[in-house]
């Protein structure tokens, strides 16, 4: 992946592998997260999340995404395009921050891309960037006490 220090750029290639991998990532994120929690219905949210995340690795997979390789993606500095991840041995509420910030930077990777994008990749990147912010506010409401 070529960077600069004022961006990074990304094939259609790159951007696609970069996506699935992402979806692999969190599915297994909330694979981890299911066996940290004990709640029945917190595991089954999280257990959907996981399913959903492997559908969208699926989509992407089985997506012709635009061949033109003089398509770049520029994304800016601030957008990281690596997921955090937890340090150490972290309790689900660390996981649970860290899975928060993973569904808000994918959707806004979705949705950046999206922008540069036309037609049905357009609709697709579209979707899968409300998805993740779907996610990400099923999350915060994990970060709510519950009585």
């Amino acid at each position: 992946m070529a960077s600069s220090k004022k961006t990074t750029y990304v094939d259609m290639q790159q951007f696609m592998e970069l996506a699935i991998r992402f979806e692999v990532d969190s599915a297994d994120f909330y694979a981890r997260m299911g066996k940290a929690v004990a709640e029945r219905n917190v595991q089954r949210l999280l257990a959907t999340l996981e399913a959903q995340e492997n559908d969208h690795a699926r989509i992407l997979k089985e997506y012709e995404a635009p061949k033109d390789s003089s398509i770049i993606l520029q994304f800016a500095p601030e957008l990281s395009l690596s997921m955090p991840v937890p340090k150490g041995n972290p309790d689900f509420s660390e996981m649970l921050t860290v899975a928060i910030e993973r569904e808000r930077i994918s959707a806004e990777i979705y949705r950046r891309a999206s922008e540069r994008t036309v037609g049905a990749f357009k609709e697709l990147l579209e979707g899968l960037a409300a998805f993740e912010q779907e996610h990400e506010q099923k999350l915060k409401e994990l970060q709510i006490p519950r009585s």
